[in-house]
């Protein structure tokens, strides 16, 4: 476009052939200057157009960045506050677990020494009702080991097996002998 132009001089002569290239072009027949000046206006809407998609294209492309940016921090907090919402949804859960256990082994041990204080009221059988008071113990046992299992680190559950097999032996052989008493 700009090759086609001939050089600006302050010279007369230029000036002249300068004049001659008009009349040339003025020479040329209406429906060529028509199509240059068409080809021209054409141009310059394209180009103009592409600068305008260059700078809309930039301007979405900073959008989708900085909305990429937002997007990446959200999805961060959110995996965060999933993350401490897990937490806190666990320590509910073993709070919730250890008070069930509590109410539950509480109830085992009220219901047994229920049992117990009927048998020790009426005391009719001494022998045998001593056993079935030693079998009746294996229940709250079991309740507050297991309990206390809950509540106490793990290293304790060890401790707290032995002393379930203990009990658990002493009553299988106190059911062999009340078997033996009744018999």
């Amino acid at each position: 476009m700009f090759s086609q132009l001939p050089p600006a001089n302050d010279d007369d002569d230029d000036d002249s052939s300068n004049h001659t290239a008009n009349n040339a072009s003025s020479n040329l027949p209406w429906h060529q200057k028509i199509s240059r000046a068409l080809h021209l206006t054409i141009l310059l809407t394209l180009s103009a157009t592409t600068f305008l998609l260059f700078l809309q294209t930039q301007a979405i492309s900073l959008r989708l960045s900085s909305t990429q940016s937002q997007l990446q921090e959200l999805q961060h907090k959110l995996e965060t506050s999933t993350q401490d919402i897990e937490i806190q949804v666990e320590k509910q859960h073993d709070l919730t677990v250890i008070h069930m256990a509590g109410t539950f082994a509480l109830l085992s041990c009220l219901i047994s020494s229920f049992h117990m204080t009927a048998h020790l009221r009426k005391m009719n059988q001494p022998s045998v009702q001593r056993k079935i008071l030693a079998i009746l113990w294996m229940s709250p046992i079991y309740a507050v080991t297991s309990f206390l299992s809950l509540v106490f680190p793990p290293s304790a559950e060890g401790y707290l097996d032995i002393l379930k097999n203990f009990y658990e032996s002493y009553v299988i052989y106190q059911f062999l002998s009340f078997l033996i008493a009744v018999l």
